[in-house]
């Protein structure tokens, strides 16, 4: 299922989660739900930006366009099944 355009991401618990990097690899424990994922660094700085406040898709690529304008092509590419992948774990949910 598509990641609608202009819909808005957030993390419903905002700080709460306890994280451990080792090397390239964050360890995130969520304890709403007493589940530890493992994110790369994407998915750490996506969860970070929604976080701080709610974003639409079209808003994290530009906040990343910024940040690292080499890899926006990718990111833009695979963005959607990033969203959904972290909504499916319970770590973001849509406005």
């Amino acid at each position: 299922m598509p990641v609608a355009e202009g819909l808005r991401w957030h993390s419903p618990l905002g700080g709460s989660f306890l994280r451990e990097w080792v090397e390239e690899v964050c360890f995130l424990y969520n304890p709403a739900s007493g589940r530890t994922h493992v994110l790369n660094d994407w998915g750490m700085r996506i969860l970070d930006h929604l976080t701080r406040q709610p974003l639409s898709q079209t808003e994290l690529l530009d906040r990343f366009r910024c940040q690292t304008p080499e890899f926006a092509h990718t990111l833009a590419e695979h963005l959607p099944g990033l969203l959904r992948e972290l909504d499916i774990l319970g770590l973001i949910e849509p406005l």
